[in-house]
């Protein structure tokens, strides 16, 4: 594995914060890891930057202190684009009536 990628590794459970980080942060370098609150997922890389985008919070959902990968943000509706930033579209399973 290069510097610059992540790995994805999945998780049953959620794993403790790191005290005195931002939440979500599961251990510091020289290898970093940050875990998805809904999937659990952790992304362990060696630039925090990179492992850190691979879950994200977003302000715009209103949904203080939730620390998200891109699938299960997706799952609520919304979507990150470097052009249009945080937008909502309903989420398929909505259009689809599975709610």
């Amino acid at each position: 594995m290069s510097r610059y990628e992540v790995e994805a590794i999945p998780q049953t459970e959620s794993l403790p914060d790191l005290p005195g980080l931002v939440h979500g942060i599961k251990s510091e370098g020289p290898v970093w890891e940050v875990q998805c609150d809904d999937c659990l997922t952790l992304f362990r890389g060696e630039w925090l930057l990179m492992v850190a985008k691979s879950a994200t919070f977003n302000a715009r959902a209103g949904i203080g202190g939730l620390r998200l990968c891109d699938e299960c943000w997706a799952v609520r509706g919304w979507h990150d684009s470097t052009m249009e930033g945080w937008t909502y579209r309903e989420p398929v399973a909505a259009i689809r009536g599975e709610r």
